[in-house]
């Protein structure tokens, strides 16, 4: 059982024939800020397998249509039917009955075994700051107060071989009932949990759950083609990319998954794949990044999805509900991705973002909250092409205007270029190399020209180099 590339499994169902994979993403300065979770975006239209050949992309179909499994399995092998529908032949039962009862209770250990999947990767890096000044130190556990590289998330120390993520899942498909486990390590695991409130602490909450990417139960209800419903920690089911880089395009996390959507939520998933060309999820979650209630209020989402064959899948979700401890202001946003390979070499994405919220922006000389509204929009383009089963390159530019200032920390207009090479080894090992240059129509950037903190200069754009590996089983 392959684990690069594979889709997720919000995006892939009873029906399937593949299952796909998780996500979640964080923002160093994001709507983490405002109200009540970290930033960041995730999951919506898995990325398909590298598919170079005519056989091998006819044999990987387009994440985001035939699906609505559980919230975010990444099994790659599915039942083709609903297992949980199965009926055994009255034959069957029959010897069953005469069997001893030792003999039954192996062969359910067995059946119990073998429906146990077990998958992880370590992901570390060496990224070049071409404007890094060198007098600038890093501060926090993980280097995480590095100042000279500003608006990344999941990619930000510069001048070292840097662990990114290392990544250990467990999971059981619905057979009618299952689960998933996902524990993750390192500094990724922090940024995604950074808004995590405990019952009354920051610190708390992300010391608690900062290890927990996901952990939910699932069943596959009887109802039509089988009624999924997931309950418990799962990745935000919106947007093109994911916490994980082994499962994108490129190396890094695009402005729009950064800043613009949420990276995980805790409540319920109901989905239900109506045919092979439709389906849809409902979601009643606590918030944007948080297993800890902040208020009384709750979150509602939706989320349509579907495909044209194996040449194309769309998804289109609204997700909105209170943020604030006050239940006050209501936050609203919408999601579009999609996803098209026209011949089995290319594959091309397109995500769109719009959000809108208000917040508390400072006081008044006689205490009185002095709100401000904030809204938000953003797209990313990305166009991937495999030249062969060994090497592919990508390119990706997104755009985020961010005003009131609560995506990104400032009001400002965000934009992104990037430029990916990548080389699979085996079937268990990526190495990308990439460019990436990020551009503001502010000045939140670190110049090149300091020698140390104190004389640092900000400037309107900052480029670097990433080589990374990518290894798992």
């Amino acid at each position: 059982m392959g684990w690069a590339g594979t889709a997720r499994a919000q995006d892939a169902g009873p029906d399937a024939g593949t299952e796909a994979g998780s996500a979640a993403t964080s923002a160093d300065a994001g709507i983490a800020g405002g109200s009540d979770g970290a930033t960041g975006a995730d999951a919506a239209i898995a990325i398909e397998p590298p598919a170079t050949t005519d056989a091998a992309a006819s044999e990987a179909p387009i994440a985001g249509g035939d699906a609505g499994a559980s919230v975010v399995a990444r099994p790659t092998s599915v039942p083709s039917s609903p297992s949980s529908l199965r009926r055994v032949p009255a034959a069957s039962q029959a010897r069953d009955q005469e069997r001893p009862v030792g003999q039954d209770a192996r062969r359910e250990h067995t059946s119990w075994l073998s429906r146990l999947h077990v998958e992880g990767f370590v992901d570390v890096y060496a990224m070049v700051h071409l404007q890094e000044p060198e007098g600038l130190e890093r501060t926090g556990m993980f280097g995480d107060g590095d100042p000279s590289i500003r608006l990344r998330a999941f990619d930000a120390r510069p001048a070292e071989i840097a662990l990114a993520y290392a990544e250990l899942a467990v999971w059981m498909p619905a057979e009618p009932v299952g689960f998933r486990i996902d524990l993750g390590f390192g500094p990724t695991a922090w940024t995604v949990h950074a808004g995590e409130r405990g019952p009354d602490d920051f610190e708390i909450g992300t010391a608690i759950f900062n290890t927990i990417q996901q952990a939910y139960g699932t069943a596959l209800l009887p109802v039509g083609r089988g009624l999924v419903l997931d309950v418990g920690k799962f990745v935000a089911p919106f947007g093109l990319e994911l916490i994980e880089a082994r499962d994108g395009w490129a190396y890094s996390r695009s402005v729009v998954f950064t800043h613009a959507l949420p990276f995980y939520h805790f409540g319920i998933h109901l989905g239900y794949t109506a045919s092979a060309a439709f389906g849809a999820d409902l979601y009643l979650v606590n918030g944007w990044n948080n297993v800890f209630e902040s208020n009384t209020a709750k979150t509602f989402g939706i989320r349509l999805r579907g495909r044209f064959g194996d040449v194309a899948a769309w998804t289109l979700g609204y997700l909105g509900g209170p943020e604030d401890r006050e239940d006050e202001h209501f936050r609203h946003c919408a999601s579009l991705t999609l996803t098209v390979r026209p011949v089995p070499a290319l594959s091309l994405g397109l995500d769109a973002v719009v959000g809108a919220d208000a917040y508390v922006a400072g006081y008044s000389i006689t205490g009185d909250e002095l709100e401000r509204d904030s809204t938000w929009m953003g797209a990313t383009l990305a166009m991937r092409y495999a030249v062969s089963e060994v090497f592919a390159a990508a390119v990706r530019g997104g755009v985020l205007r961010d005003d009131g200032g609560l995506a990104t920390g400032e009001e400002q207009t965000l934009y992104e270029a990037t430029f990916t090479l990548e080389l699979r080894y085996a079937t268990n090992m990526i190495v990308r190399l990439e460019y990436r240059h990020d551009q503001s129509s502010e000045e939140p950037f670190v110049d090149d020209a300091a020698t140390d903190s104190a004389e640092a200069r900000l400037t309107g754009s900052q480029d670097t180099f990433t080589l990374a590996a990518i290894v798992g089983f």
